[in-house]
């Protein structure tokens, strides 16, 4: 029973990082509807037509960023509220909460760092106007 809940375990954090690469991927243009949406090259014609050169990438906005963090921290908070409640429930051992946890403390770390290099940025900014 413990491998099964281990098995799910490792199956919702590949979840909780892997769908929302694959559809961020998606959505770009030169993810998988750029090459399913191809129009068939001319052998004749050297040169490309100005309506298949792909648009120069969208800057990501500020509001989409925090989106992603607040994201990324719900899901963790959630694997690891989730891994707490099966140890509690004595299904899976002590340790099994160590893995979410340690994602978690890793994120949060790099946030710490993220907001710091936010901060130097405005300041940048403020200094440059």
């Amino acid at each position: 029973m413990s491998s099964t809940v281990l098995y799910l375990a490792i199956v919702a954090v590949w979840a909780i990082v892997l769908v929302p690469m694959w559809l961020r991927r998606d959505t770009e243009t030169t993810g998988i509807s750029r090459i399913l949406h191809k129009r068939p090259e001319d052998d004749e014609e050297e040169e490309t037509p100005a309506e298949d050169v792909p648009p120069p990438h969208r800057r990501v906005s500020r509001a989409t960023i925090i989106a992603r963090r607040r994201r990324r921290t719900t899901g963790l908070t959630l694997l690891v509220l989730t891994a707490v409640a099966v140890v509690a429930s004595g299904v899976a051992p002590w340790w099994a909460t160590l893995p979410p946890a340690a994602l978690l403390a890793g994120h949060l770390a790099l946030l710490r760092v993220a907001v710091g290099m936010d901060a130097a940025r405005r300041r940048a900014a403020a200094q440059a106007r």
